[in-house]
């Protein structure tokens, strides 16, 4: 059945309002009618009541039958307050720092619809921020503000149906009286943010608020954060199906703040406080709030933030340019005059020259050394194609355009722009699409940076044939001075450059005198190039290839970056789009001519990344995809065109179509490459992929993730405890973790042996360093035990495919990560960052093998290790289910050590417990990640649980250092006081994650779960709340999954039965 929904919007001074009719069929005006006029209002006394029955005695009080429902009648005077004792709350699901409030509820929300939503609020914010400025400007005589009402009218918009209609007004008052009594299905959105122009809404209005209004008039009412885009769609959401299902009118007030100016008429700041606007500008921002969410979910990242931008700023300049509203000589003249274009356009240039630079100092040519054949053939391929067409067609547009460029260089910048390869636009790309650790990612990233690197020369000799179109000797001139340049570069500045480094302590930051001497040094080196007759980005380019890679290099970038690529870049895509005259394109002669160029050209990419695909083997499908991906345009191409028609090499017809032709470009290829290319996933067929299925003769490898130095003495602490022998030794994967930041490429980086004096390069680097070289110590002394460090850099939204990858590649048994919460100095839980959440989902869904969490509480301040001496004392906590039997496995494995003492608290049902009531899941959940193929009958769990315990208590029967406890328990309460009873004589807690498991011995306790990855045992013991000392770890069993899926191979179930496991143990 289909519902449509009718909303009336209501912009008064002091809120605005929407009005939403609903019904069972597509509304049109005649349907709205016919719907309405179909409703009566029926009264009481149209049922003719008798008389007998009108009027109720009791005592002194009489209980009457009125028009819309009884009323009693009292002796005592009293009257109504004027208003409630407390205001009504505000329904809100996100704190400001962008994270799911504990025990909020609300609609579930999808990365497709989330990330629309945050896109759509960014434009709405963008293009307000444009049209503000250009007010201020004195271009429009008059603009409103929405800034920081961006949540209010997205998320609204993004919970109705794509057939809903909406209209501009309606009257509030009669409104809510006339749905309430024809019990209409209307939806009232009231915006309230606080002022009515220069007044208070406390002074316009003595009740709280708007919700109230909604009970005067018997409206069932809400009230939301504004500035909370998850609660807004949540709350229309809900409403809207009430009012369809229930029908019956729902009053949504959406409680927000008026950070900007009434108008740009207004100065607010004269009747408010200027600090209370920035608090809630910043703070309590719709937008970034909702970005922290995203992020935190793992959908946005740096990247996608910068792109987004930079591409509405584009869009933007496009839309106000001479295509769209430019044609207007009114607009033009009033918004753009020519004075204001030329502030731009100068700013437009010092910020792609900052931004040149920014990608110098970030670019490590000397990967190209490293670069294999494959990648190289590629690049090659790719360029000469596409150069080739576009030297057969200049022919025909150099005589069609009666251009004075002359041939060589015509076929120069028609060349370059033909074959250019956005090497940063194709990292985001691959990151977006989650191919950036692939072979074929990395083989783009390689090919398109050989390709960068020649278009840049390309273009810098093409610009030097161009200024000098005379002479040779001119130009061989200019050739000499730029080649000058590039060795005084090399020779002169990156010297100095690193004496700055020098002189600077190990830890302290680089004065602002030496920072403003590289900064005055950017445009020195632009005005040096332009003045020998190249463009001034290229002298930028090289000046930033001159800055050593390192400290420096970070400084500047981090200086930089977010004012360069934020303010700065997106005025010279805006210029390019001002630029952009669509108009001008008249008949279809030159969109044919220029439309087969740009095809062929993308053709002839594909065709040659193809044929190399062919010579080396691979698929043909990947061979395609290849040469999309080698198609991606962005700055590089927008700076060739941009330099081509400032030289007069392409009119402004030419130019207009080939920046349309570039955005589409750019736009089609992810989609394109989601259709064609569908990567196959082959699993590894290993055996022994948990702690329970691996030989206790046999070598154990796990896998353990760093985030920074601080979660190395624990880890190394851990793995200590791990028991390594000269029968089961320990090889241990070391990966450290590093976020892909800026337009550096994601890479996966196996450490060999260094030189000691060999120093670090930048702060990730030393970083790893500091890491690599504790585990190498602790391999060092340690016996039985193996290290192999690597670094993976990745945004973190992948950054679980490199974990998954190198645990698969390695056939390891164990996966631990760090939770993301560190304890801080009062002994409390808070979360180091949350983006490590996300990798921590993301790792316990799609592990090939066993995961552990380790919650950190000081592990590494235990005494180390001695082969006679207590030093641990480790509890494990076991309920039942795969996930707890590992625990108890690894908890085995650690007790063989001397220095271990091991508790196992099992807890049992107690009588008011039914012995059906602990069960697993009997059907599979198509949403739950986790599928277990295994056998899901609870007799079947019970008897390999019960087999588990009695081994493990008949082995260890004769051993000290082994406690056996069963506590009988009823529900949640008792089962936390039972675990409070051994708290604080253990330094580690491994309890099983319990996924899957509904259990009564844990219920209340789920439902204040902060952190259900980690399970309610596991989030318990984690929580501050607890208070406890001890450290946790938090055990998933790996289980096989089974499944048909496209481009996956299934392997047979090879789970080890508790008994083969008891039998090796026994035999070591």
């Amino acid at each position: 059945m289909r519902k449509s929904t009718t909303i009336l919007n209501y912009f008064k001074s002091k809120t605005s309002s929407t009005i939403s009719l609903c019904s069972n069929q597509p509304l049109n005006r005649n349907a709205v009618l016919t719907l309405l006029s179909s409703l009566r209002f029926a009264s009481t006394t149209s049922q003719h009541p008798s008389t007998s029955n009108l009027i109720h005695h009791s005592h002194h009080n009489q209980v009457v039958d009125f028009p819309g429902g009884t009323v009693k009648f009292i002796p005592e005077m009293g009257f109504i307050t004027e208003s409630f004792l407390e205001r009504t709350p505000c329904y809100h699901v996100l704190d400001d720092n962008g994270q799911t409030i504990p025990g909020s509820n609300f609609a579930q929300v999808g990365e497709e619809v989330a990330v629309k939503m945050y896109r759509d609020m960014v434009t709405l914010q963008t293009m307000d921020t444009i049209l503000y400025e250009a007010q201020r400007q004195g271009r429009i005589s008059f603009y409103v503000t929405t800034n920081g009402e961006e949540a209010i009218n997205i998320a609204s918009a993004a919970a109705l149906a794509m057939d809903d209609i909406v209209f501009p007004q309606g009257d509030f008052h009669a409104a809510l009286n006339f749905a309430a009594v024809l019990e209409a299905p209307v939806i009232f959105i009231c915006r309230n943010n606080g002022w009515a122009i220069s007044t208070p809404t406390s002074d316009q209005f003595r009740s709280d608020g708007i919700v109230v209004k909604g009970q005067a008039y018997g409206v069932r009412s809400i009230r939301v954060d504004g500035n909370d885009a998850l609660a807004i769609y949540s709350a229309v959401q809900a409403a809207r199906q009430m009012a369809i299902t229930e029908e019956r009118p729902i009053l949504i007030e959406t409680l927000t703040y008026r950070v900007g100016h009434h108008s740009t008429s207004d100065d607010s700041t004269k009747y408010r406080p200027a600090n209370e606007i920035e608090r809630w500008r910043l703070a309590r921002d719709p937008v970034a709030r909702f970005r922290k969410w995203i992020e935190i979910n793992g959908w946005w990242n740096t990247n996608a933030e910068s792109e987004l931008r930079s591409s509405l700023r584009q869009q933007g300049g496009v839309v106000l340019g001479p295509s769209v509203l430019g044609q207007s000589s009114a607009f033009a003249e009033a918004v753009f005059p020519l004075r204001s274009v030329m502030v731009i356009e100068t700013m437009a240039n010092v910020g792609l020259l900052y931004f040149l630079f920014l990608v110098g100092v970030e670019m490590d040519i000397t990967i190209l050394k490293s670069v294999g054949k494959k990648a190289v053939a590629a690049a090659i391929a790719g360029m000469i194609l596409p150069f080739m067409i576009g030297a057969a067609f200049s022919f025909i547009l150099h005589r069609r355009y009666d251009n004075q460029m002359s041939q060589g260089t015509y076929i120069l910048f028609l060349g370059v722009a033909l074959s250019v390869t956005a090497f940063p636009v194709l990292a985001r790309i691959l990151a977006e699409l989650k191919l950036i650790n692939t072979e074929l990612g990395r083989l783009a990233l390689s090919a398109a940076l050989i390709n960068d690197v020649c278009a840049w020369i390309l273009l810098a000799f093409a610009i030097t044939l161009a200024e000098n179109r005379t002479t040779s000797l001119a130009s061989l001139w200019v050739l000499l001075s730029s080649a000058a340049f590039v060795a005084f570069c090399a020779y002169a500045v990156r010297p100095a450059a690193s004496w700055i480094v020098k002189k600077t302590p190990e830890g302290e930051s680089f004065s602002e005198f030496d920072i403003s001497i590289i900064l005055a040094g950017v445009m020195f080196s632009g005005f040096v190039t332009d003045a020998i007759g190249t463009h001034s980005v290229f002298g930028a380019f090289v000046f930033g290839l001159a800055i050593p890679n390192g400290p420096l290099g970070v400084t500047l970038v981090e200086k930089l970056e977010d004012f360069v690529s934020g303010l700065l870049l997106p005025l010279f895509f805006a210029i390019s789009g001002l630029k952009t005259n669509i108009a001008l394109v008249r008949g279809y002669c030159t969109w044919t001519i220029l439309v087969l160029i740009i095809f062929l050209a993308c053709i002839g990419k594909i065709v040659g990344t193809v044929i190399v695909a062919f010579f080396y083997q691979m698929p043909i499908r990947e061979g395609v995809t290849f040469g999309l991906l080698m198609n991606t345009k962005g700055l590089v191409e927008m700076i060739v065109l941009n330099v081509g028609k400032d030289q007069k090499v392409f009119d402004d017809e030419s130019f207009a179509i080939m920046i349309v032709i570039t955005i589409l470009m750019t736009a089609i290829i992810v989609p394109s490459i989601t259709i064609i290319y569908k990567p196959s996933r082959r699993s590894t067929y290993y055996k022994r992929r948990t702690v329970q299925m691996s030989k206790p003769d046999g070598e154990f490898r796990i896998l353990v993730c760093i985030h920074s130095p601080r979660n190395v003495p624990t880890m190394i602490n851990f793995l200590e405890a791990s028991n390594p022998t000269k029968k089961s030794p320990i090889c241990v994967y070391v990966l450290h973790l590093v976020e892909l930041s800026g337009r550096t490429s994601a890479m996966l980086i196996v450490h060999n042996s260094r030189k000691p004096d060999y120093p670090a390069i930048n702060r990730t680097e030393a970083q790893s360093d500091h890491i690599i070289n504790a585990f190498q110590i602790y391999e060092q002394h340690a016996s039985f035990v193996s290290v192999q460090p690597l670094t993976a850099i990745s945004p973190y939204s992948t950054m679980h495919e490199d974990i998954c990858s190198l645990a698969e590649d390695k056939r390891v048994s164990l996966i631990i990560v760090p939770f993301h919460k560190q304890q801080t100095v009062d002994g409390g839980m808070e979360a180091a960052n949350m983006g490590f959440r996300g990798i921590n989902q993301n790792v316990l869904e799609n592990a090939p093998c066993s995961v552990g969490i380790l919650v950190d509480r000081n592990l590494s301040g235990s005494n180390r290790l001695a082969s006679n001496k207590v030093s641990h004392h480790v509890a494990i906590l076991f309920f039942g289910g795969p996930d707890d039997r590992e625990a108890l496995c690894y908890g085995w494995r650690m007790l063989e050590h001397p220095g271990i003492s091991l508790t196992v608290m099992r807890f049992v049902p107690g009588k008011l417990v039914a012995s059906g009531h602990t069960k697993k899941h009997s059907s599979i959940d198509m949403d739950e990640p986790r599928v277990l193929t295994v056998e899901t009958d609870k007799d079947m769990q019970k008897h390999l649980d019960e087999k588990l315990i009695h081994d493990f208590r008949t082995s260890n029967a004769n051993d000290d250092s082994v406690s056996y406890i069963e506590k009988v328990v009823n529900n949640g309460e008792d089962t936390v006081a039972a675990i409070r009873t051994i708290d604080g004589i253990h330094d580690l807690f491994i309890v099983g994650r319990g996924q899957g498991m509904i259990s009564p011995l844990t219920a209340g306790i789920t439902d204040w779960s902060e952190c259900p990855e980690i399970g309610a045992i596991g989030d318990l013991l984690a929580s501050s709340d607890f208070a406890t000392t001890a450290s946790v770890l938090v055990v998933q069993q790996y289980v096989e999954v089974e499944s048909n899926r496209e481009g996956m191979e299934t392997t047979e179930r090879t789970m080890q039965t508790n008994e083969e496991f008891i039998s090796e143990l026994r035999q070591h």
